[in-house]
C-alpha cells in the first residue's frame, strides 16, 4: 500500500509531466502554424516519453523536494530554450514577404500552391529542421516558382512548378 508521502510525490511528478506535455503540444502547434512542416519538433516527444518513468519512482529517499524533482524541472525549463534556439530563422510568412519584396510585389501576387514546403536533397540544417524549403508561386509579368531557405533566407528560382 503506497504511503501518503509516495502519493504526494507521485502527484507532483504528474503535475510536472503535464506541464511538460503542455509545453510540447504548444511547441508542436506553433511549429506547424508558423513553420509549415519545415520545423519538426518530434524530438520533444522523446523528452516527454523519458519523463514518464520518473512519475512512478519512489522519491522518499531524497533529502529535499528540489533534489527529487530537479531533473523534471530542468527539462521543463530547457524545452522552450531549445525550441527558441533551434527554430528556423524565417517563418513561412516572413519568407513570403522576402520573396514578394525581391520581386517588388504585394501579397496579391502570391498564388497558393498545393504545398507550402517541399523536400530538398541538401541539408537545411539544425536540430528539428527537416530537409524542406518553403515553396512559393508568385505572379508578376510571368510566373515565378521560388524556394526559400528557412534558415539562411536564400532564394532559388525554379524553372517550373511542382
Amino acid at each position: 500500500m503506497p504511503t501518503q508521502e509516495y502519493s504526494k510525490s507521485r502527484s507532483i511528478s504528474l503535475l510536472l509531466l503535464i506541464i511538460l506535455l503542455v509545453e510540447v503540444i504548444l511547441i508542436y502547434h506553433t511549429a506547424s502554424l508558423l513553420y509549415v512542416g519545415v520545423y519538426r519538433p518530434t524530438f520533444f516527444f522523446g523528452l516527454f516519453g523519458a519523463q514518464v518513468p520518473l512519475v512512478f519512482m519512489n522519491r522518499s529517499g531524497y533529502k529535499s523536494l528540489y533534489e527529487a524533482y530537479s531533473v523534471q524541472v530542468i527539462i521543463i525549463l530547457i524545452v522552450p530554450l531549445v525550441f527558441f534556439f533551434t527554430k528556423p530563422e524565417y517563418t513561412y510568412d516572413q519568407g513570403m514577404q522576402d520573396v514578394l519584396s525581391a520581386y517588388s510585389l504585394n501579397t496579391q501576387g502570391v498564388l497558393l500552391p498545393a504545398y507550402k514546403c517541399i523536400p530538398v536533397k541538401q541539408d537545411v540544417g539544425g536540430i528539428g529542421i527537416a530537409d524542406y524549403m518553403y515553396y512559393y508561386i508568385v505572379e508578376s509579368e510571368c510566373q515565378h516558382v521560388v524556394l526559400f531557405h528557412p534558415v539562411t533566407g536564400d532564394m532559388i528560382e525554379l524553372d517550373k512548378a511542382f
